[in-house]
């Protein structure tokens, strides 16, 4: 399974040296960087309990990306992680962007994969090392993956 993170340019150097952290772990750490997420968006992690919490998508073209790359992401990056993450034991599982009203948040990964939201994301706590991060591109060029490898990961997890 492919696992995205997307973020600005200028963040890639600290990224590969401190690995991805959350919001609230760059804050603490006073890590300068170039948030790819807003104001709100911090607000509802708040509420919600998510604020440490490092959020990859299961599609490259994740629908935030682009509201990102309108006012706060000058140069999209994409990050791949490596499905080793999966296995760590306080990740959580979104079936759409974990802030979303409608968002069903579990520790079970098909919560993730099998209903098909494009911003479905897995939910890393605090930080993913670096070893873990490969930078994949620019930009938006990805297709799908396939239902059939998503459901075979699935019945490979449970």
């Amino acid at each position: 399974m492919k696992l995205y993170h997307f973020t600005d340019a200028s963040n890639v150097d600290s990224i590969m040296k401190n690995g991805l952290l959350s919001w609230q772990e760059l804050e603490l750490r006073r890590i300068d960087h170039r948030p790819g997420s807003n104001r709100l968006s911090r607000d509802l992690d708040k509420r919600k309990g998510l604020e440490d919490y490092v959020r990859l998508s299961t599609w490259r073209n994740h629908p935030m990306a682009w509201v990102a790359k309108k006012d706060r992401i000058e140069n999209l990056v994409w990050l791949a992680v490596d499905e080793a993450v999966l296995d760590h034991p306080d990740a959580l599982y979104s079936n759409t962007n974990a802030t979303a009203n409608r968002a069903r948040i579990s520790r079970k990964l098909a919560t993730a994969l099998l209903i098909g939201d494009r911003q479905a994301e897995v939910l890393v706590k605090n930080s993913i090392g670096p070893e873990l991060l490969t930078l994949v591109g620019a930009g938006f060029a990805e297709k799908p993956e396939s239902w059939l490898r998503r459901f075979l990961l699935w019945l490979r997890h449970i």
